[in-house]
């Protein structure tokens, strides 16, 4: 490896994560409180939240693993990733369905369904996150 490559995978590496704080000031005022309160819920279901250096996610264990499943983004992204959840592709495609029929999401990709949440927000954005996090917690709790 060149001393070049070497700096700049060093440099990368220790890029510094963002805080709660930092990533609640780079969102829009109206996702402020929705990001706070599905972060308040993945913290009372005993999720780990994991802060990336622009974005946060959920994990859970899963099969020993902890394992992330919902993702957010400033200023107004969140997704959700089926590709981990312990089911068939028959199951994964069944959630997406029904996280579909929420009126929040959309597909982006294979496994991911993409919320972004600009403008006017659908009243029931945090009851559709606890929907997720709900049948999350069932599939593990198997």
């Amino acid at each position: 490896m060149t001393e070049k490559a070497r700096e700049k995978k060093t440099s990368a590496s220790t890029k510094a994560k963002t805080t709660p704080e930092l990533f609640l000031a780079k969102c829009t005022p109206a996702m402020q409180p929705v990001f706070t309160s599905i972060l308040d819920e993945a913290t009372r279901r005993s999720y780990t939240i994991y802060w990336g250096t622009t974005g946060f996610s959920v994990r859970t264990t899963i099969n020993g693993t902890l394992t992330s499943f919902l993702y957010g983004y400033p200023p107004d992204r969140l997704e959700v990733y089926t590709g981990y959840l312990p089911v068939d592709e028959d199951g994964r495609e069944h959630l997406r369905a029904d996280w579909l029929k929420l009126g929040v999401f959309r597909r982006q990709g294979e496994h991911t369904l993409r919320a972004i949440l600009a403008g006017n927000l659908p009243a029931n954005v945090d009851a559709a996150f606890s929907a997720v996090m709900d049948q999350v917690d069932t599939l593990i709790q198997g």
